[in-house]
C-alpha cells in the first residue's frame, strides 16, 4: 500500500483486468480498488499520526507522496482535517 501502485498494477499482479478489479471489489467490498487502496493508506497515515513521533514530512516520504503538501491534501480529503490537527486531536483524547 505504501507504494502507491496503480489499479492497472495490482490487477496485473493479480492476472485480471483494471475493470474486473474493480467489479470485484465493488461486489465484495462495495467500493472501487482505489477507494480500498486509499482507505488502507489513510489508516496507516492515521497510524503513523497518533502512535509515532514522526514529522509529518517523514510520514508523507514513509508513504510515498511526492511532497509533504499532497499527502496534507489527500488526508484533509478523506478525514476533513490537515494531518497536525488531526494528530493534535488524537493527542487530546489520548
Amino acid at each position: 500500500f505504501a507504494e502507491q501502485p496503480s489499479i492497472e498494477t495490482r490487477a496485473a499482479k493479480v492476472g485480471v483486468t483494471s475493470a474486473h478489479l474493480n467489479t470485484l471489489c465493488r461486489r465484495l467490498a462495495g467500493r472501487s480498488a482505489l477507494q480500498l487502496l486509499h482507505e488502507r493508506l489513510l489508516l496507516e497515515a492515521k497510524r503513523q499520526l497518533t502512535y509515532t513521533n514522526l514529522t509529518i514530512s517523514q510520514i508523507s516520504d514513509g508513504l510515498n507522496f511526492s511532497e509533504p503538501a499532497y499527502f496534507t491534501r489527500f488526508f484533509k480529503r478523506w478525514t476533513g482535517l490537515p494531518p497536525k490537527a488531526f494528530r493534535q486531536r488524537q493527542a487530546g483524547e489520548a
